[in-house]
């Protein structure tokens, strides 16, 4: 167990160096929080970004310390974390955790394609061109383009891919 008091760190800190550690355990391993305060804004973060990849165990509350368990369940690796929520005959949904400082290696389209973000912030490459996508942000992707995908702090994406008749 990775044990971090971020008391001792500066607010602006504090949030990142949880994902970071979290970033670091295995499935199965567990960071253990101690915080000044409920870490509920961090632990929002974590839905957002890791939907699905962790538990989530708070401790009775001292007056000074609040102690969260946060167990990983599931990969948080982008290779790992790609999940058909939805299909037919004509399109197939897929949801991707990109991690934070994480990629999806360059590859093409052959069908048209939508890539939607629904949490932080990814960057992409399509074509030769480049562009930072914001949750709610969509690109469009005509058939046989060439796209890679990139987060410096972790994203959420839903792919909408036509399928071959």
């Amino acid at each position: 167990m990775l044990r971090i008091d971020v008391r001792t760190l500066p607010p602006g800190q504090r949030h990142q160096r949880v994902i970071d550690a979290f970033e670091e355990i295995q499935v199965g391993d567990a960071v253990e929080l101690t915080a000044p305060h409920d870490p509920r804004g961090v632990r929002h973060e974590f839905e957002d970004l890791y939907a699905g990849t962790f538990r989530w165990e708070s401790a009775a509350p001292d007056p000074n310390a609040w102690q969260v368990e946060v167990r990983k369940i599931a990969s948080t690796s982008a290779s790992d974390d790609v999940e058909t929520v939805a299909a037919n005959a004509a399109f197939e949904v897929v949801r991707v955790i990109v991690p934070a400082g994480g990629s999806v290696p360059e590859r093409t389209v052959t069908q048209p394609c939508a890539i939607i973000v629904t949490a932080g912030v990814a960057s992409y490459t399509a074509a030769g061109h480049a562009e930072v996508l914001n949750a709610g942000g969509v690109m469009a992707l005509p058939p046989n383009t060439p796209y890679a995908l990139a987060s410096e702090n972790g994203a959420s994406l839903i792919v909408v891919q036509g399928r071959a008749h």
